[in-house]
């Protein structure tokens, strides 16, 4: 996670990364952020968390 506004304008201002088997050097998330982790995320953004709720 990273967070700045200027950067990261479209997902609140917040950065998000995953990578396959712990590889930093393999990037899953990339450009698709905004639909595949803010959505969870953003319920958050009150408290500026970056933690969201578990999902069922």
């Amino acid at each position: 996670m990273q967070k700045d506004a200027k950067a990261f304008a479209a997902t609140g201002g917040w950065g998000f990364e995953g990578f396959a088997g712990g590889d930093p050097t393999k990037r899953v998330v990339g450009a698709k952020a905004a639909e595949a982790c803010f959505g969870c995320h953003a319920g958050q953004a009150p408290s500026d968390s970056v933690f969201s709720r578990l999902r069922d």
